[in-house]
């Protein structure tokens, strides 16, 4: 997983061997949105003498601002909606100000703190935290607005529930012209060729893949509820679904499918041979790039993405086995690598190669730092 994928990304999927067209719904749950200050570029050389605050552009982060932009489909859970109006009426206020106090008024062109470049598709829950000028403010923009009194679900479950159903839409569409395109199909140049001929335009599958913001910060027990969420909606999601905030991610690996004929708990040898493996790109990683400058530098401008520090945390299920390939310190699959609240927990870790490859016989939560590389 990586932060920096597109909306329709495509590329080869490890878990079907295929090319994969990604697409991606974002949720933005009611916990602080935080707002990130930077240089404008024409002002970065200027002399010590300016002012700090004449030369600051204020954005929303970097982390939150790349996730929006890679989704199509974005749903505020509840609260979720005043945490994006606070943070994008921050970004503007600030900038204003900035403006008004620059005697070099020619503030960066590129600040992305307009409300109304961030309005959601959508807005559900019960909608007892929203705000009524924030509900007003984004239905007027073109939002949907879904009350939902159900008090056995919280705002995330019914975030969840809509982009499941967008997903649903979206696989559903796929197939119904994948069945048109079966056969015989009209070419480019008007003649006929067998549906069956390789064609790269319509050989994509479509992996749909979510991403929470604001999962972890605030109370505790609703950083479970994200925890919860993981689980509880992997198997619909295919274990898509991705925890975030400006700090942290984390999300739920596959257990692998297949296991040692012989002995059901020992992880086979072949990783070629297991059906599942859980591969993870990390931009940044490894002593070499927190020490030598293989990092992105400054002159490319502010880049995000996950790593190097990660851990493997078995917090919903004991992990009986766990072996891993690209870690500094990695594990055997053996029975010493069980993990397990009150026994071993991969804490602190970090990834050593740009791909780590997890196989795990039980569900488990990777964990990675964010970094915010740039001005």
């Amino acid at each position: 997983a990586t932060a920096t994928a597109t909306a329709t990304d495509t590329d080869t999927d490890t878990d079907t061997g295929t090319n994969a067209k990604y697409m991606n719904a974002f949720i933005i749950l009611n916990s602080p949105i935080e707002i990130h200050s930077s240089l404008n570029d024409n002002e970065e050389s200027q002399s010590s003498q300016s002012s700090p605050s004449s030369s600051l552009s204020y954005n929303i982060n970097p982390i939150f601002d790349t996730l929006w932009n890679i989704s199509s489909y974005r749903v505020c859970a509840d609260g979720g909606a005043n945490r994006l109006y606070d943070a994008t009426e921050k970004a503007r206020t600030n900038n204003q100000c900035s403006h008004n106090t620059n005697t070099n008024t020619n503030i960066n062109a590129n600040a992305n703190a307009n409300k109304k470049q961030y309005i959601p598709n959508l807005i559900k829950g019960d909608l007892d935290s929203v705000h009524r000028d924030v509900v007003r403010f984004y239905e007027q923009n073109g939002c949907q607005i879904i009350q939902d009194f159900d008090q056995n679900t919280n705002d995330l479950d019914k975030a969840l529930q809509e982009v499941h159903g967008w997903r649903s839409g979206i696989l559903s569409k796929t197939a119904e012209n994948d069945c048109t395109e079966e056969g015989q199909v009209q070419g480019k140049d008007g003649a006929k060729k067998d549906g069956n001929e390789d064609d790269n335009e319509n050989n994509n599958e479509i992996v749909v893949q979510v991403y929470i913001y604001g999962a972890f910060g605030g109370r505790f027990d609703q950083e479970m509820a994200s925890i919860q969420a993981l689980y509880k909606w992997a198997d619909a999601f295919d274990y898509r679904i991705f925890l975030y905030n400006h700090e942290t991610c984390s999300w739920l690996l596959k257990p692998v499918a297949m296991l040692d004929e012989h002995d059901k708990n020992v992880i086979h040898d072949n990783y070629n041979n297991c059906c599942v493996k859980n591969e993870i790109s990390i931009p940044f990683y490894g002593e070499k790039g927190r020490e030598e400058g293989t990092r992105p530098q400054k002159e490319d401008g502010i880049v995000v993405g996950e790593g190097p520090t990660c851990g493997l945390i078995p917090i919903g299920c004991k992990s009986n086995r766990v072996k891993t390939k690209g870690l500094k310190w990695d594990l055997d699959g053996s029975s010493a690598s069980t993990l397990e609240f009150g026994g071993l927990v991969s804490s602190s870790n970090r990834a050593m190669e740009d791909v780590v490859t997890v196989y795990t016989s039980d569900p488990l939560v990777f964990t990675a730092e964010i970094i915010i590389n740039g001005n």
